[in-house]
């Protein structure tokens, strides 16, 4: 009598069901060696990539290639604190690093960093000189943050300009005056010692 495959089945599940398993892992285990090895190639291929990759950025910073240093690197935030400007002391501190001169390193970052801090304050200074000289109170705030001299608003600003004007050019009693009408300083002159 002939079985159909429905009946096949239910009579020789458990059989099916090992075979199945038992073809799976044979599967794995011949199949598995290959896998790893192609797996392997492609990840030895990436990290042969990114070391050449890597080698070329330690080339273009020993050599001092800014531009060739910033189209190897894909770092935003390191491209945006490396610029043109300092990227010779990186350089000089990076070789330093590689060479075991760790102090030495820290030294020029350090630099670095005060040459940088000092470039910022020139800007700022510039940036607010403007402001001041065109009654630019937006601009003004904007840079010197809204902790610096809260008493100072748009309302008053065009003052506040005058006696900044007038303290850098020179005319000390007159600023010291407007501040004092401001009510941005305290007039001294109604204090005594004696008191």
């Amino acid at each position: 009598m002939k079985m159909s495959f429905k009946e096949y089945v239910s009579e020789h599940w458990s059989t099916l069901l090992i075979s199945a398993l038992f073809f799976l892992m044979l599967s794995v285990v011949a199949v598995g060696p290959l896998v790893y090895k192609v797996m392997a190639e492609l990840s030895s291929k990436e990290a042969r990539a990114v070391q050449k990759k890597n080698d070329a950025i330690n080339r273009a910073i020993v050599k001092g290639d800014y531009e060739y240093w910033r189209s190897l690197v894909e770092d935003d935030k390191l491209k945006a604190e490396i610029t043109s400007v300092n990227f010779d002391t990186f350089a000089q501190a990076y070789i330093l690093l590689e060479q075991g001169e760790v102090e030495a390193a820290n030294i020029l970052k350090k630099q670095a960093d005060l040459k940088q801090t000092y470039q910022v304050a020139v800007v700022k200074s510039v940036i607010i000189n403007r402001a001041i000289a065109k009654r630019d109170y937006e601009a003004w705030r904007k840079v010197v943050g809204s902790g610096y001299s809260p008493e100072v608003t748009h309302k008053n600003f065009y003052k506040y300009a005058d006696i900044l004007e007038k303290a850098n050019s020179g005319l000390l009693n007159r600023s010291t005056k407007l501040q004092v009408n401001m009510g941005t300083k305290q007039n001294l002159t109604t204090y005594s010692s004696s008191h």
